[in-house]
């Protein structure tokens, strides 16, 4: 079974704590970073209006005198925050929009989202077979995508035996997954260690990362749809990730490199 995606609500992750990346510019949150004369979460905004498909936007994380500054934010729908973590925001999103079968999420700190890049990462979901109840598809970007000037991203790789990704700022979630909060607390350990592939699937199960680290002794690491695997059954879900060929959409300003890299990219108009 499928998902449709001819309509469905997109929701912007504007949360998290103020960074000083640039010593010209006060410390703000990441969706407020200028680049070229626009700050991050408007790149974002304006990208998702470019999508057939989207036809609500939200914002989560931000709000008072910081949203109305932002251009259009007025025609988007300001989510109520239940918390100060990702997750948090992740699940105040989907009791929100509990009416809509599922939820595309980018975060405002990426602000080298482009509208190609959503809807062929929609197109890619929408042929993904769902395998559990609920459902979560994550973009991952594969290391080749990495040319020209995107050979300066710094970023780790997660590597598997069949490929190594960078992930991505995108992904889609089923709002059934709203009411579960044992759930939501395996989510909240995942998020933590998103970077080190290790790190993700022993926290969920010892098992699963003992086989994980004699795999890689031996130099057989998992492939990427098996961690896939063995994080869903975990879970009790489906986890999905969906290769997407846009490098843009895994660059997001969490170091001060990251944000000289956005600087320079946004500022020659990559």
């Amino acid at each position: 079974m499928k998902y449709d995606f001819q309509d469905i609500p997109a929701v912007v992750l504007a949360g998290g704590p103020k960074v000083a990346f640039d010593a010209n510019q006060p410390a703000q949150k990441k969706a407020l970073l200028r680049f070229a004369g626009k700050s991050s979460i408007q790149y974002v905004l304006d990208a998702l209006r470019g999508v057939a498909q989207i036809r609500r936007i939200g914002i989560v994380g931000l709000d008072g005198q910081a949203l109305r500054e932002v251009r259009g934010a007025s025609r988007c729908d300001s989510i109520p925050a239940a918390g100060d973590s990702m997750i948090e925001h992740v699940y105040s999103a989907m009791r929100y929009f509990a009416a809509d079968p599922a939820i595309l999420f980018v975060t405002a700190d990426a602000p080298l989202v482009s509208s190609e890049s959503v809807v062929d990462f929609i197109e890619q979901v929408s042929l993904k077979n769902r395998t559990h109840g609920p459902n979560i598809f994550i973009a991952v970007v594969p290391v080749d995508c990495y040319r020209g000037i995107y050979r300066q991203v710094t970023k780790a790789f997660l590597r598997f035996k069949d490929i190594a990704v960078r992930h991505g700022n995108l992904a889609v979630v089923d709002t059934r997954l709203g009411g579960d909060q044992i759930l939501k607390k395996k989510l909240e350990i995942l998020y933590k260690n998103r970077k080190s592939a290790m790190r993700s699937i022993a926290s969920l199960s010892l098992r699963a990362g003992l086989l994980f680290l004699l795999d890689g002794l031996l130099g057989r690491v998992m492939s990427m749809e098996a961690m896939a695997r063995r994080i869903s059954n975990s879970l009790g879900i489906g986890l999905h990730p969906v290769v997407v060929a846009h490098p843009g959409i895994a660059v997001d300003a969490d170091e001060p490199e990251d944000y000289l890299f956005l600087k320079r990219a946004l500022e020659t108009k990559v």
